[in-house]
């Protein structure tokens, strides 16, 4: 299946998994029972129910790890919401999140938005494609920085809670890598290397539990929609809007990719879209015209 997916390199692969083979044994080897993870967490549908695989079928502790700045962020208030979900069920795996700060894009690029720095021709541009935002930047930066942060939390980890912890989880789907370069299975065996040889630490994990070949992964999101409905988890109350306000837009490929996958799925989407209230919206104002307009005809006749 890798060789087919067009983002991917092999020979970066093959060399990074020859290195851990020969250094310590193994690429990757799923945590026993009981030992504890740090698990990449954003609040939306992939890491959502991942946590909760982790800690109902794995039986890990699991230290999620949330990155961002903005404590109003719907993201926000979806992973707090799952959080004291969790809480309920899972007295021994379960642990609060904790959140880092992250400021990504940073402010000095940010301003470009409300400054004529951007030259004419990149502007252009994204006017008349509306997939180059600045929304897609955040997420190459995110999903570069965010392993690095994972390692920074098991750093404090150690020292406020004498905790050692060298596995860190993250929830990229099996179709992820096909359509974003930044989540790519190259990416995540790469990531583990620049860890270990950055931190020197030879016994660092970084896998997804949804994507390895070595752990036998190969999970599609519509596979995980199926499993958290199953699982009878809201996923509804998961976030993944691209436009960071209280209800999804609909419209960003993050809404449609989400639409998309749960129409995929066979499963009934509950959650609410901006795009579809309007159209409910206008749809009650057309009926109320319609009898409004039958009651004056009447009235007249």
């Amino acid at each position: 299946k890798m060789k087919r997916r067009h983002f991917e390199n092999i020979p970066a692969i093959q060399s990074v998994e020859s290195y851990f083979q020969k250094t310590r044994g193994y690429v990757v080897a799923m945590p026993k029972p009981g030992e504890k993870i740090i698990l990449l967490t954003s609040g939306g549908l992939d890491s959502t129910i991942v946590w909760y695989l982790l800690m109902k079928q794995f039986r890990l502790v699991v230290y999620p790890l949330f990155v961002g700045s903005n404590p109003f962020h719907p993201q926000r208030k979806s992973l707090y919401y799952f959080s004291h979900f969790f809480e309920k069920e899972f007295e021994k795996q379960y642990r609060p999140p904790f959140v880092m700060s992250q400021h990504l894009v940073a402010k000095e690029i940010d301003t470009l938005k409300k400054t004529k720095n951007i030259h004419s021709k990149i502007l252009l541009n994204m006017y008349a494609d509306k997939r180059l935002d600045w929304g897609l930047l955040h997420i190459a930066g995110l999903n570069a920085l965010t392993p690095i942060s994972a390692i920074l939390y098991s750093k404090y980890l150690l020292l406020t809670k004498n905790l050692t912890i060298h596995t860190i989880v993250c929830a990229v789907a099996a179709g992820d890598g096909t359509v974003i370069k930044s989540q790519t299975f190259s990416f995540l065996r790469t990531t583990m290397f620049f860890l270990s040889q950055f931190f020197q630490d030879r016994e660092l994990q970084f896998f997804s539990l949804l994507l390895d070949k070595n752990l036998g992964y190969f999970i599609e999101k519509a596979q995980l929609i199926q499993i958290g409905a199953r699982l009878g988890l809201p996923i509804h109350k998961t976030y993944s809007c691209y436009t960071g306000k209280t209800f999804h837009c609909g419209q960003c490929l993050a809404c449609q990719a989400r639409r998309y996958e749960f129409g995929k799925a066979n499963v009934t989407d509950r959650t609410i879209y901006t795009d579809s209230l309007v159209r409910k919206i206008q749809l009650v104002k057309n009926k109320i015209k319609s009898i409004v307009k039958r009651i004056f005809v009447k009235h007249h006749k």
